[in-house]
């Protein structure tokens, strides 16, 4: 399959690294005025701008992966490839409609939110298109070019992809942000850093290996909080607060999505 890939930053470049090792069948070309990532992905073919894309190009799909404030000027140029192509956005806030803006007549449009995981082919990709335009066939090729970088999961309006973004996509920093803090306080105790970021890794890798159905999380936290027990102790310092902090830090992370098409 042929993909033109509009910009090459974090996103572009986790794209590139899951679809190396099948080359033979992703013939990718990236636009990237600086091409900067040319040296780090040599036998993938590169173009500092529009005028540079072969005349026999006619790629399958163009995935945008720039900046949403970058659209304005960007995305006019390439008019030819948006309306006659699949296109796959990556752009957060933008909606199908303003999308549609630089499509011309083309209907056939994804919205695709990752999250940080797409390096290692472990991202959970939330993904909208519109039932009225997008063919089986739109659906297949969307699905084959990104399952190699993770989960790939249909929503079944556009407005779930703002509902969830600060759960899935956000999800990663919180679970980092956790892991700091307990790794500082392992330190505290007089544990060496490594040591310490060994012990909250595996202890949460192991809990995740665990959460798995029948079993629901709350029952997973009774099964590790005895009753008069350490951990039960620690949970009640957390409850309430750090359930009203999420809601409240999903709350921002929601309203700030808001602004980012704007």
């Amino acid at each position: 399959m042929k993909i033109l890939l509009i910009g090459c930053g974090n996103l572009g470049r986790a794209l590139l690294t899951a679809w190396k090792p099948n080359q033979k069948k992703y013939e990718v070309l990236i636009v990237q005025p600086s091409l900067s990532a040319q040296a780090l992905f040599p036998s993938f073919h590169f173009v500092r701008d529009v005028s540079e894309i072969p005349t026999d190009f006619n790629p399958d799909s163009v995935i945008i992966a720039i900046k949403p404030q970058q659209f304005q000027e960007a995305l006019p140029q390439y008019s030819m490839y948006l309306s006659t192509s699949l296109v796959i956005s990556f752009a957060a806030g933008i909606s199908i409609a303003c999308l549609e803006t630089y499509l011309g007549q083309n209907k056939r449009c994804v919205r695709v939110m990752p999250n940080v995981a797409m390096k290692i082919g472990k991202s959970v990709n939330l993904a909208y298109g519109d039932d009225s335009f997008l063919s089986l066939k739109d659906r297949v090729l969307a699905e084959d070019i990104l399952t190699v970088t993770g989960s790939f999961f249909w929503l079944k309006t556009e407005s779930l992809i703002e509902d969830l973004t600060p759960i899935s996509a956000s999800g990663p920093a919180y679970f980092f942000m956790l892991s700091d803090i307990l790794v500082q306080l392992a330190m505290e105790s007089g544990l060496e850093e490594s040591l310490s970021r060994e012990l909250v890794q595996k202890t949460f890798l192991g809990s995740a290996a665990l959460a798995s159905p029948p079993y629901s999380f709350r029952e997973m936290i009774s099964s590790v909080a005895s009753k008069g027990g350490v951990t039960e102790a620690a949970l009640k310092a957390l409850t309430p607060d750090f359930s009203d902090l999420m809601k409240r830090a999903y709350e921002s992370a929601a309203s700030k999505l808001k602004t980012l098409g704007k």
